[in-house]
């Protein structure tokens, strides 16, 4: 996208899916390497300003495979924006799964703060079942948190994940 430097990890065995996180061309910007093995698509990116740099992870977590959480470095000044395929009623489910409250207890073990709100739209539109949901959370540290404000918007091109700001 013109403006903006692309940082990306693609799915190795089929044309769909990946990763991508988006930076401003103003904004110095280095990906780290994120060793998550085949259990998640994840990049992690750090992005340099004046008086801080800033981590970035952006993962897609299929269903059935173990999180890959271990494979983040957090630490003070850190995003992470993820598909975790995981139902909590933190994140608008009915119901909460394992998995659901498994991610619960890592946020709180990495002192997390969820930044998705009650109020925000679905970010996924399930073509097959023709339902939407909040698979896409976002979480930062509380420095970050405090600051930060996220944004689900129209959809983009043929992905069934609304882009988040």
């Amino acid at each position: 996208m013109k403006g903006y430097q692309t940082f990306k990890q693609d799915r190795q065995d089929g044309p769909k899916g990946g990763v991508i996180t988006l930076v401003k061309n103003d904004i110095t910007a280095l990906e780290i390497k994120v060793n998550a093995g085949d259990q998640a698509e994840m990049i992690g990116t750090e992005l340099h300003f004046k008086d801080k740099n800033i981590t970035i992870y952006n993962c897609y977590c299929p269903p059935g495979n173990e999180h890959a959480l271990h494979a983040m470095n957090i630490s003070d000044q850190c995003i992470v924006v993820r598909d975790f395929n995981s139902h909590s009623p933190s994140w608008d489910y009915e119901n909460q799964d394992a998995r659901g409250e498994e991610v619960e207890d890592r946020q709180t073990n990495m002192s997390l703060l969820l930044l998705n709100s009650a109020e925000d739209p679905p970010n996924f539109y399930s073509r097959s079942w023709m339902t939407t949901s909040t698979p896409d959370l976002a979480f930062a540290t509380e420095d970050i948190a405090l600051k930060t404000t996220r944004q689900v918007m129209d959809q983009l091109g043929g992905s069934d994940h609304k882009p988040v700001l």
